[in-house]
C-alpha cells in the first residue's frame, strides 16, 4: 500500500513537471520513458538557457551574496563575475551583487 502511494505521488511530481515544461504526455509511456522525456526537457531548457546567456551583453559585477547565473553555476558572495544586462539590474536591485566596473578616467 505504501509503495502505490509513493508511485502516485511521484508520477504525480512527474505530471507537474510535465506541465511546467509544457511536455504533452503519452499516456503509454513507462515511468522511466516518462522521467526520461522530462530529463531530455529540461536539459533542453539549459542548453537554450546557455546559449542566450553566452550571447547576451554582459557587465562585471561583484556578488554580495552566492548566485547561480545558470543552472549548476555558482558564483560565491566576493568574487567578480559577467551578467546578462537585465540579470545584472535584477541582482542588483534585490541586492546580490554591485557593479564592478572601474570608474571612468576623469
Amino acid at each position: 500500500m505504501a509503495d502505490n502511494d509513493k508511485n502516485r505521488e511521484a508520477m504525480q511530481i512527474m505530471r507537474d513537471q510535465a506541465q511546467a515544461y509544457g511536455l504533452k504526455i503519452d499516456p503509454l509511456w513507462s515511468p522511466e520513458e516518462f522521467a526520461q522525456k522530462i530529463i531530455d526537457a529540461q536539459l533542453a531548457i539549459e542548453a537554450k538557457d546557455r546559449e542566450e546567456f553566452s550571447k547576451a551583453k554582459k557587465v562585471k559585477v561583484k556578488m554580495i551574496r552566492d548566485g547561480w547565473p545558470l543552472s549548476g553555476t555558482r558564483v560565491r558572495a566576493g568574487q567578480t563575475c559577467d551578467l546578462p544586462v537585465d540579470m545584472a539590474r535584477r541582482w542588483i536591485e534585490d541586492g546580490a551583487c554591485v557593479r564592478a566596473d572601474p570608474l571612468p578616467e576623469a
